[in-house]
């Protein structure tokens, strides 16, 4: 479970770094002053929603991969069995 919440957020926050970086280089355009003001600001949006979005999904990454670093490290045995990687296959 922790390896899918990792995965996810993961991946949330490389999407979210590709739309910035689209908006970004198009905002250096020429293109961008001869559209209209609504859709600068529709992408103005966009780029402030993943921006926050991003700063929220890897922080919840990196305390995600802490807890599992800390559980791996502190705790070693459930994670040592063989059994444990076949049960969410089972169930």
């Amino acid at each position: 479970m922790l390896m899918n919440d990792t995965t996810f957020l993961l991946d949330e926050s490389l999407d979210c770094l590709k739309r910035i970086h689209e908006v970004q280089e198009l905002m250096k355009l020429d293109s961008w002053t001869t559209m209209t003001q609504d859709s600068q600001e529709e992408k103005r949006r966009q780029l402030s929603t993943d921006e926050r979005q991003v700063r929220s999904y890897l922080t919840l990454g990196n305390e995600t991969l802490d807890m599992f670093h800390y559980l791996t490290r502190s705790i070693p045995q459930p994670f040592l069995r063989p059994v444990s990687i076949f049960t969410c296959f089972i169930i």
